[in-house]
């Protein structure tokens, strides 16, 4: 893994892959999931995962190729190479070289570039040299920066939700819920109007795979103790 620092732009973490052709690819894929997790408390920083993965992308319906593509899709990672980048002596080709990044756009330039001394095509991308730009929105949001939770818990708990625990049918007191609970933090955190970037209104964070991965890890420890 090595850290690359560029004037205007995220700090950037390139982790160089190997998987051995005979290698199990769930051995591996946890792996990558690993140094992904270790990276995921340093907020706004850019990934890139590249290497000879000899996963063969074309071969969509491979269990361990789909595997594979399922954790891409998890880690909101998108491989840059569309060309077969390995082929055999009968000059059938494979895509097990691949490049992986959380963001396209970034990128200027991506492909392969055959090498005399390998019989892997050298893969390559070209960054964007200044820091991307992104469309102002404003949104209704919630500051809680100065949020007391001692009183917000307090008023909760001393509230009369009789009309929730009430009510025969879970929609409606689903819907009573949430305005309810929304006027009691209204006294503590009022909903304003503020501007975001594009890039900050994606829900799915580095923060909630993370502790998607950790609640699948600890589900996995429950199963195999039953």
């Amino acid at each position: 893994m090595s850290r690359l620092f560029l004037k205007w732009v995220k700090e950037i973490y390139i982790i160089a892959c190997y998987r051995p052709p005979g290698g199990q690819i769930e051995e591996f894929i946890l792996a990558l999931e690993t140094a992904l997790l270790n990276l995921s408390n340093h907020l706004n920083i850019e990934i890139v995962l590249l290497g000879d993965m000899n996963i063969n992308l074309n071969k969509p319906n491979d269990p361990g190729v789909r595997k594979y593509k399922d954790f891409l899709k998890c880690n909101g990672l998108c491989n840059l190479i569309n060309y077969d980048t390995h082929f055999s002596p009968n000059n059938v080709g494979s895509r097990i070289d691949h490049i992986l990044t959380t963001d396209v756009d970034i990128y200027t330039q991506y492909g392969i570039c055959p090498l005399e001394i390998s019989d892997h095509y050298l893969v390559y991308c070209v960054r964007k040299k200044f820091k991307v730009k992104h469309n102002k929105v404003r949104m209704w949001a919630r500051k809680y920066k100065n949020l007391d939770e001692a009183k917000l818990w307090d008023d909760i708990e001393n509230f009369d939700w009789t009309e929730v625990t009430s009510n025969q049918t879970p929609s409606d007191s689903w819907d009573i819920f949430i305005t309810l609970f929304n006027q009691i933090l209204d006294k503590y955190a009022p909903s304003k109007k503020m501007w975001f970037n594009e890039e900050m209104l994606a829900w799915v964070t580095r923060e909630y795979l993370s502790l998607c991965k950790e609640r699948d890890r600890l589900k996995r420890c429950l199963l195999s103790c039953n």
